[in-house]
């Protein structure tokens, strides 16, 4: 058994994207990035908040907590 039959295995799903260019797979990590970022801002300010707070979805472990956070907290146009 060789790394590449591992590594065949492990990234299979992946395969059309390990083989673009460089630049190319960076555009397209940057345009999910900037489409996540877009859509948590624009659903946080529909709730009351700063669209700020779509920044904190970018950091592994906290994004968790921010949701979890969000979902159990009263919504600012609620307490108005």
């Amino acid at each position: 058994v060789g790394l590449d039959k591992i590594l065949t295995t492990l990234y299979a799903p992946q395969a059309w994207f390990m083989a673009l260019p460089p630049y190319l797979s960076y555009t397209v990590i940057g345009l999910i990035i900037m489409t996540l970022l877009g859509c948590a801002g624009f659903i946080l300010a529909r709730l009351g908040y700063k669209p700020l707070w779509a920044l904190l979805l970018l950091v592994p472990t906290v994004n968790v907590i921010a949701v979890w956070v969000l979902a159990y907290r009263k919504f600012p146009r609620e307490l108005s």
